[in-house]
């Protein structure tokens, strides 16, 4: 895995590109990495579960205590991308301040709390607790993303795609929940999250149910308002109506995906 992570990451670094990510190489998924290491979470007991309203089947793994923080894992699997970024910096013949021009580069990504729980089962707080839950760990996210803030990393992602699948949960509790995630972020960090309407599980899978793409709009003027810098979305696949929906990124800046994925 590091030595994937060091050849990913001078690819990256070869091609141009400015910001510069891990590439996903330690997950097993784009949520389970983070999830284990949450206390309060058993990942050997796992449930069938339906996803993604329907897209999608997983083996669940269950809550079955309260979430608790996990500890600052997300700064130590960052850390390894810098180590990699330095390594490509001393190739390069760079000679001065190698650590701090590296942790300038990379970028990393959290899951977030909508995300996170569409893919869970829930066996300890029960109904009457949900807002309980959720609180928990929203401050377990916030707590990973100002660790890293804390020790250097200037671009941080939260993936929350599940905001494009449950639209009405998004407006309702989702969006708000997501720029908590952010709070405390001192200035000079760049905050990101990202939303896309579903990847398939295998490439040219036409029968894959993806998120409506008109789901951007009315939650575009929520994201706005959050705060957050940057929004990530989908647009290759989805062919958004860019003159309607870029307009009502007023405060933030855009990502635009312009990659269809496993296609």
């Amino acid at each position: 895995i590091e030595k994937a992570i060091d050849e990913v990451v001078a690819k990256q670094l070869d091609l141009g590109i400015d910001i510069v990510t891990d590439g996903e190489m330690p997950r097993e998924t784009y949520f389970l990495h983070f999830v284990r290491n949450i206390k309060g979470i058993d990942a050997d007991h796992v449930v069938d579960k339906t996803i993604r309203n329907g897209a999608c089947q997983l083996k669940a793994v269950t809550i079955t205590s309260q979430l608790e923080n996990s500890n600052e894992w997300a700064y130590k699997e960052w850390q390894k991308s810098v180590q990699a970024v330095k390594k490509w910096l001393e190739a390069k013949g760079e000679t001065e301040d190698l650590e701090a021009k590296a942790r300038l580069k990379v970028k990393y990504t959290l899951p977030g709390p909508m995300t996170i729980l569409d893919c869970i089962v829930d066996q300890f707080y029960g109904e009457e607790k949900f807002r309980e839950m959720v609180d928990d760990l929203v401050k377990i996210i916030n707590l990973e993303i100002l660790s890293l803030a804390k020790h250097g990393c200037k671009f941080i992602q939260v993936d929350e795609p599940v905001l494009m699948r449950y639209p009405d949960k998004a407006l309702e509790y989702g969006v708000k929940d997501l720029a908590k995630c952010f709070e405390g972020v001192p200035e000079g960090v760049t905050t990101i999250a990202h939303l896309c309407c579903g990847y398939p599980s295998y490439c040219d899978q036409d029968d894959y149910v993806k998120a409506d793409k008109e789901q951007y709009k009315p939650i575009a003027k929520l994201l706005d308002e959050t705060g957050i810098d940057q929004f990530s979305i989908e647009d290759a696949e989805a062919q958004n109506n860019l003159e309607e929906l870029l307009p009502l990124f007023k405060k933030s800046t855009v990502i635009l995906g312009c990659i269809k994925i496993a296609r």
